[in-house]
């Protein structure tokens, strides 16, 4: 929003052909402050779309909705267009329509532009990010994530939109898929092969994700999906991968944590004593430093030493817990 008070200064005919782009982006994804750099804008047909992007932004649906129907109403097809999908946009926004109904609405536009010939990139791409959002509220993920695929970074969607979407899309994917592993004794066979189409679906897009905090987090849940897939090797790799990418002791340790597991899981009990030890006490929540006693648990046991793996388990009273004191008693 910094150079707008210049592109204001531009020559009438000029000024409009940059500041309604520029605008209705600000509008769409700047601050609030940026937007008030905007000032007033000109009471002209090509800021028909920022002015009701502003009302829109405000929860005035029914200022808007005048607007968005007049520019669907327009006899220039590309206005138009961006009309008809602003129309349901403002529906999705608000809630005014269940996510199916907004599925179907941007299908049934889609199509008729298709068939009309009339397909503007500028409109086209906002179609394909609200359906892919109603989309993923219907838990319909490929058919998600294949619209974001037909998304390129621009004015319309700039690129760190664009990752939003991806990284919503796939956290929820994977985090819904732990959800289910965390609550289920035994996972069915039904059960596996979606996670299994989760973890092809995720890994596929993750490359898509700048490294950072919030990859990390992602990349822990995709790990832990591996695991319940029995690919502990990877899931090995993964959560080491999710480790130097936190900055917080802490949320290292938690990597080391699942990174000891699948080592242990491997028989690898060297590589799992190193990264137990390397878990500082001071930066443990109970929580966690509930799973190191039982690891170094089972640690001892894979080591012969059943005294000691007993020891560390006399207050777990969880199932894994109760589960491995069992089998250190038979």
């Amino acid at each position: 929003a910094l150079p707008i008070c210049k592109i204001k200064q531009y020559p009438d005919a000029l000024r409009d052909l940059i500041l309604p782009s520029v605008a209705a982006a600000i509008i769409r994804y700047g601050t609030n402050g940026e937007v008030k750099q905007l000032g007033n804008l000109p009471d002209t047909p090509v800021y028909a779309l920022a002015r009701g992007l502003i009302l829109m932004r405000e929860k005035k649906g029914d200022a808007a909705r005048v607007i968005f129907d007049q520019m669907a109403s327009s006899s220039s097809g590309g206005v138009a267009s961006v009309g008809h999908v602003m129309q349901i946009r403002l529906r999705q926004v608000l809630g005014h329509a269940y996510p199916d109904e907004i599925v179907q609405d941007y299908i049934s536009l889609q199509k008729d532009e298709d068939e009309a010939g009339i397909a503007p990139a500028s409109s086209r791409q906002i179609l394909y990010l609200g359906l892919s959002s109603a989309l993923m509220q219907l838990r319909q993920y490929r058919s998600a994530m294949m619209m974001l695929s037909f998304l390129l970074p621009g004015p319309e969607i700039p690129q760190d939109i664009l990752e939003q979407a991806y990284r919503e899309l796939i956290r929820k994917m994977i985090f819904e898929k732990l959800d289910l592993i965390k609550h289920t004794t035994k996972l069915t066979s039904a059960q596996k092969n979606q996670i299994s189409d989760t973890v092809a679906l995720s890994g596929q897009n993750l490359p898509f994700l700048t490294d950072g905090p919030e990859k990390a987090e992602i990349l822990m849940g995709y790990g832990q999906l591996l695991m319940a897939l029995d690919n502990v090797s990877r899931a090995q790799h993964i959560f080491s991968q999710a480790m130097v990418l936190f900055p917080a002791p802490e949320q290292r340790s938690q990597a080391k944590e699942l990174m000891a597991r699948a080592a242990l899981l491997q028989g690898m009990t060297d590589e799992a004593g190193q990264l137990l030890e390397s878990m500082p006490a001071q930066f443990l929540s109970p929580a966690l430093a509930a799973r190191k006693t039982y690891d170094l648990a089972l640690l001892a046991k894979k080591k012969g030493k059943a005294d000691q793996a007993l020891a560390l388990l006399a207050h777990d009273e969880t199932d894994e817990g109760l589960d491995l004191r069992g089998q250190l008693y038979e």
